[in-house]
């Protein structure tokens, strides 16, 4: 994955990724890395910045677990046009602890994944979560814990399908269907 200071290749549009070292170097990031030019955005960093150094004027996030809380956060910064958000595996108590933005300020679509193999995890962090951000869109991906490891490519499929078409993607959060 890249730094912040290199710039796009081609005309792949850039995605912020908080995401931790592991998913640099993840199948995860391999497929998503085919149609976006991944931009790790440091601990500290400047969103903004890293968007124009990586020629864009928006930008589109991905976090997972406690990072997800500072995706957040970001998104509420870009008012004007806001890009989508994809959360993995958010953790539900940091995001909705996060008093540094109010939930309602986010205006940009966000898609939350969650993996829903085990007994204690999703349906309660993903209730939290939808509390948090009522328009949030919520997909469990079934048989997985760790779904960034387990099923890298059904989560490449939700998180490019979401970030191509936004609200028409393929689960929408109204009709209640769930991703397999």
């Amino acid at each position: 994955m890249a730094n912040t200071n290199k710039s796009t290749s081609g005309s792949r549009e850039p995605l912020l990724c908080l995401a931790g070292d592991a998913f640099a170097n993840s199948e995860l990031a391999q497929l998503l890395g085919q149609r976006y030019h991944l931009v790790s955005l440091p601990a500290g960093a400047d969103a903004q910045a890293a968007a124009q150094a990586a020629g864009a004027s928006s930008f589109r996030i991905l976090a997972s677990g406690k990072q997800c809380a500072r995706a957040l956060a970001l998104a509420a910064t870009q008012s004007e046009a806001p890009a989508p958000v994809v959360l993995l595996s958010p953790d539900a108590g940091s995001v909705a602890a996060a008093a540094s933005f109010d939930p309602t300020s986010v205006k940009a679509q966000v898609l939350a994944l969650f993996g829903a193999r085990g007994q204690d995890g999703p349906p309660a962090a993903a209730g939290i979560i939808k509390r948090t951000l009522p328009a949030v869109h919520l997909i469990y991906v079934f048989d997985a814990v760790d779904m960034e490891r387990e099923r890298p490519q059904a989560v490449a499929e939700a998180v490019l399908d979401f970030l191509a078409r936004g609200e028409g993607f393929l689960v929408n959060n109204l009709d209640g269907r769930i991703f397999a």
